[in-house]
């Protein structure tokens, strides 16, 4: 090989040894919350349609998913392969979370270079938001490493994977389809523009990628329409239809995003920095440029134009969830972790080059490196312990596992557990116990139904689960009126177990008994011996009067 095939072939990447010591540290802080808390209500639902889509039903005909089934298919296929127990299942997005630092690393290096990657992989590694999402089952880790990966290769122009890697993330969520704007400013300025030559050939690259990944999912979907809806349609349906909203609301809403957007980058000063630093350098090359030549400006001149394509992306994202109907929920930002770390990276690397000559490293990415982890160490370390109330529970189901482990062991067989609030987690949890049979789940939608449903059911074992944030008011007087109990078995955390019991007929100061004549049996005294139907027909009625006369 001749000296300039050798710079030709020399990979424009930060150096390896570095970037795998920052990937395996990312790693380990994302490993914290591995098994600390129990599921969060939304990730039972995905754990439950993962596991139900391998066992039951491809097609999802009886359960019907509101999310494109890229991300349950790739659960599914965790919990079949690691198992299904819960810790097991969050392997699947700590890996896709800790992939997503080396794609910011390349990223980095692709608008700038080597030392801008490794802060940018560093800025990622010991972001707080990702932190707190890895350990979880949303599928929003999915959707930011197929939306980096997009803009990765859309920087690189390599348009089949530019496609491909976009209809990964719109079938991962509905989200994903913020990200086509972005792409489309990407490859529409910059160095490497598409000629109108180029172009027919560039956009059918673009859509072939595209198309392999969603057409084969359209047309799964095709075979569930006379059965079961879209989950593009089902999701209008239980989230709305996205809406502007007035503008007076948007103080209220700014306030309500506020402190999730601070978790970010955990403070004010980097925020102000990572508002200020990138129009300043913007508007100071401006100006140098000027005062060296009296021509105009380019269009692309400046760069790192398509960096603030990406900022510019990132304000939209932002505006759009202050002035449009989108529910506040913390995982709704994760997209923003990555752009982030890169205007961190790019931050770090320009400061340190004004006092570069005075490094005793100076090409060393030692200093960038360490600057990024000095200053973020201390949230990647609060979020690791899951000190911050953002991604998955954060207590408040401590002690429903233990409760449920209870109940399978201990209680009897084609026992009814009655629910209101817990039933995607009992459907998981409980999922081999209720496909079986042994474990029966019953839905109430107030105290006095279930006091109601008790009475039918009264030759089987019945179990209530009461968490101590949502106690259940009333349901031992209404058990009461109706001869009937809780007695608690079994309590773990925040979790009571109650089991309901008939306590038989018993006289009380409240309760009304009509004065009536003593009921005598109908049946005749047959003496000697009887069937065993008739010996229990007798039973119930001396019961009854018996119950009669203690009123």
């Amino acid at each position: 090989m001749t000296k300039s095939s050798a710079v030709v072939f020399t990979p424009k990447y930060p150096g390896v040894a570095w970037l795998s010591a920052i990937t395996l540290f990312g790693f380990a802080l994302r490993l914290q919350l591995l098994d600390r808390f129990a599921l969060h209500r939304d990730e039972a639902i995905y754990a439950f349609w993962a596991r139900y889509f391998w066992e039951n039903d491809l097609l999802f005909l009886s359960v019907w998913p509101d999310k494109p089934p890229l991300f349950i298919v790739l659960l599914s296929a965790a919990l079949e392969l690691l198992g299904t127990d819960p810790a097991a299942s969050r392997y699947l997005n700590i890996a896709i979370s800790t992939l997503t630092i080396p794609v910011v690393a390349a990223l980095a290096t692709r608008l700038w270079h080597g030392r801008s990657g490794l802060a940018a992989a560093a800025a990622m590694a010991f972001s707080p938001y990702a932190i707190s999402f890895s350990p979880t089952l949303f599928t929003d880790p999915l959707l930011v490493l197929a939306g980096s990966l997009g803009i990765y290769f859309a920087l690189r122009r390599r348009l089949y994977w530019t496609g491909f890697w976009v209809g990964v993330a719109i079938m991962t969520k509905q989200q994903g389809l913020l990200y086509l704007p972005l792409i489309a400013m990407l490859l529409a300025v910059g160095g490497g523009r598409i000629s109108r030559i180029e172009a027919p050939r560039a956009l059918t690259l673009l859509f072939a990628g595209l198309l392999t990944v969603l057409l084969p999912v359209l047309y799964w979907d095709s075979l569930r329409w006379d059965v079961a809806p879209s989950p593009w349609d089902l999701a209008v349906r239980n989230y709305g239809v996205l809406s502007l909203l007035p503008l007076a609301e948007w103080p209220t809403r700014i306030a309500s995003w506020r402190p999730l957007l601070l978790v970010m980058v955990s403070g004010w000063v980097i925020w102000l920095s990572l508002a200020i630093l990138p129009i300043w350098s913007a508007l100071s090359r401006i100006y140098r440029q000027r005062r060296g030549a009296n021509t105009p400006i380019a269009a692309g001149a400046l760069p790192n134009t398509r960096f603030y394509l990406i900022l510019l992306w990132g304000a939209f994202f932002c505006l759009l969830h202050i002035a449009a109907s989108v529910a506040i929920w913390d995982r709704y930002l994760l997209p923003l972790a990555p752009l982030v770390a890169l205007t961190i990276g790019w931050i770090v690397t320009t400061a340190l080059a004004r006092v570069n000559a005075y490094l005793p490293w100076r090409r060393s990415p030692m200093p960038a490196i360490a600057l990024v982890a000095l200053t973020l160490l201390p949230a990647a370390t609060s979020a690791a312990t899951g000190g911050y109330p953002i991604g998955g529970d954060r207590g408040a189901y401590s002690g429903l596992q233990a409760a449920l482990s209870w109940l399978q062991t201990e209680a009897p067989s084609q026992a009814i557990l009655y629910h209101r609030s817990l039933g995607w987690h009992y459907q998981f949890y409980l999922y081999d116990d209720v496909q079986t049979g042994d474990i029966q789940l019953r839905w109430f939608p107030s105290e006095v139904y279930l006091a109601d449903n008790v009475i039918k059911a009264a030759h089987r074992a019945r179990f209530v689960l009461q968490p101590d944030w949502e106690p259940l008011r009333g349901l031992d007087r209404q058990l009461q009126i109706r001869r009937f109990n809780m007695k608690e078995r079994f309590n773990a955390g925040h979790f009571t177990v109650y089991e309901i019991v008939y306590v038989g007929p018993a006289s009380c100061a409240w309760c009304l008994c009509e004065l009536r004549p003593e009921w005598t049996s109908p049946l005749p005294d047959w003496g000697g011996e009887v069937s065993g139907y008739c010996s229990d027909q007798i039973s119930l009625v001396r019961h009854i009067t018996e119950s009669r006369s203690q009123c």
